[in-house]
């Protein structure tokens, strides 16, 4: 009614007479829809669901989709996405429109066209205390399906799972699709996993085993290397262009980005240097009688092969080491076993001499916990420092400010000057570095405080000195509310001792924002975050 009113509007001021003639069309109920979703699609928004379901009766018009993205001004894949949205059930739809669902989490169900899954992930999204992410709705309904980015398929390949008359489902809205055929996928993986073994067995190893898991000696036993021969002066010099080319490559990133071609070129041309570079390796017919190889059947590290391993009791003894054989014959030789024994009493020992000194014990202590915090020792310890940051993160900010006030006076050393440095610092000393060190360590866990099965060693110390969450965080319409469904506000509003009114009928924005009013008037908190015998205001 705008042109009608800004008409009328000329009348009154005498811009207009009102026996002037105005050009009026009649167009039928289809091309009214038309003209309404262009207006609304370039000029101002209408309700997504309504525009979804307008793109999706121009199809029904006998529209494609590249003829109604032309007509209305935007891209083939826009409509595509729209049109996709359209094919939702109708209760996912409905929901959307009561602002029960985000945009986001209605296109996550767009990955499945069931509309019976989709009703029944629905139930799931909306009976869930909170927001239920976009990636949680689409893993739901693809359930049996795996991921495009899953190892299985990296191994595999998408072009043999496809070629063998393999599925996969799209996901317009995300970058990974969803491979259907599972039992196809794997019959795959083990072929080519057949085929690795074959490989091997075919180059002299003494043996190749297949694992889902590494045993527990992996790590504790040797590793044969093998010898790196001069590539060929074919191969040097492409290694040589391949590296002046991810050279250039990498300064264009740098100065104006890189386009898609150069992108896959920078991944095909790495690969094939990666392949130069192993084609060099060369292992001896003595350490293939030696060792063996590990391949990995399962998980994400189906695919990966461990070369050169010894078994427990295996002798190492390299080709290099050939001439001198003779003369290391007379050095006895200790069975891993007996070795990995030993390692432990000597533990074990070191342990009760240091027990006769219990400021020693706890020098030791520090010592682990400032290399296991920090790594390679950084010197200094930094906190937010701006007030936005200690604004939302108070709690975060008061604890590194702590750490900050007691650590950095000190300047404690690193590395290897670590250790000297601590036996000479006082006891006193020793246990202020302890308390900053071990506060990060503090984790108040997932239990749900109020219920009184739930006595965790986190619950007693919150309730010993007295915590009270709402010191430090306070329920908003931004840090909480926001991210519940409304019936879930309502029933906190309620909870906090106020009305909801209408609360089928608000926006769930206003109710957000009444419901953080309510909790700020009463001091309520959520249930699982109050501690026992804490006061309710």
């Amino acid at each position: 009614g705008r042109r009608f009113l800004a008409m009328s509007l000329l009348v009154e001021r005498g811009d207009w007479t009102e026996d002037k003639s105005v050009l009026c069309r009649i167009v039928t109920p289809e091309e009214a829809e038309e003209i309404s979703l262009a207006e609304n699609v370039q000029r101002h928004a209408m309700h997504p669901a309504d525009q979804f379901e307008a793109f999706a009766r121009q199809v029904e018009l006998g529209r494609s989709v590249e003829q109604i993205a032309q007509r209305f001004g935007v891209s083939a894949s826009i409509v595509a996405k729209r049109l996709k949205l359209a094919s939702v059930s109708p209760a996912v739809m409905s929901a959307f429109r009561q602002d029960q669902l985000t945009l986001e989490q209605v296109s996550a169900f767009t990955v499945a066209d069931d509309h019976e899954a989709q009703d029944s992930v629905l139930q799931w999204v909306l009976d869930t205390h909170f927001q239920v992410a976009p990636h949680s709705i689409k893993n739901r309904l693809m359930q049996g399906a795996v991921p495009e980015s899953s190892r299985i398929v990296s191994f595999v390949g998408l072009d043999t799972y496809r070629a063998a008359g393999g599925t996969v489902v799209q996901d317009l809205f995300g970058e990974n699709g969803f491979l259907t055929d599972t039992p196809l996928l794997h019959e795959l993986a083990e072929k080519k996993l057949g085929e690795v073994e074959s490989g091997f067995r075919a180059e002299g190893w003494s043996w190749v085993e297949r694992i889902t898991d590494r045993p527990s000696w992996f790590y504790s036993t040797p590793r044969l290397s093998p010898k790196q021969a001069e590539p060929t002066a074919e191969d040097a010099a492409r290694i040589e262009a391949i590296a002046d080319r991810l050279t250039e490559i990498e300064e264009n990133e740098q100065s104006q980005g890189l386009t898609d071609e150069e992108n896959e070129e920078y991944d095909a041309l790495t690969a094939e240097l990666e392949a130069l570079q192993n084609a060099a390796h060369l292992w001896s017919a003595e350490q293939k009688e030696q060792a063996g190889v590990f391949i990995m059947t399962e998980g994400a590290e189906i695919g990966t092969t461990y070369v050169g391993v010894l078994k427990p009791g295996a002798k190492k003894k390299d080709a290099a080491s050939a001439s001198t054989a003779e003369s290391d014959s007379a050095v006895p030789t200790i069975p891993n076993g007996l070795m990995e024994t030993l390692y432990r009493e000597r533990t074990a020992a070191l342990q009760a001499t240091l027990a006769r000194d219990s400021v020693m014990v706890l020098r030791v202590l520090v010592h682990a916990l400032l290399m296991q915090h920090h790594g390679a020792m950084s010197p200094r310890f930094e906190t937010p420092e701006t007030p936005h940051d200690k604004a939302t993160n108070p709690a975060m900010c008061a604890v590194a400010e702590y750490r900050l006030e007691r650590l950095n006076p000190l300047r404690i050393p690193q590395d290897d000057r670590l250790w000297p440095w601590l036996l000479g610092r006082t006891e006193s000393e020793l246990v202020e570095i302890l308390a900053a060190c071990a506060l990060p360590f503090v984790n108040a866990g997932k239990e749900d405080w109020s219920e009184d099965r739930q006595r965790g060693s986190s619950r007693d110390i919150a309730a010993s000195i007295g915590f009270d969450m709402r010191e430090w965080w306070k329920p908003d319409a931004d840090n909480f509310f926001r991210s519940l469904t409304k019936s879930t506000i309502a029933d906190y509003i309620t909870e906090a001792g106020a009305n909801p009114g209408d609360w089928q009928k608000a926006k769930r924005d206003a109710l957000a924002t009444d419901a953080a009013k309510a909790a700020a008037e009463s001091g309520w908190l959520p249930a699982f975050l109050r501690t026992p015998g804490a006061a309710a205001a």
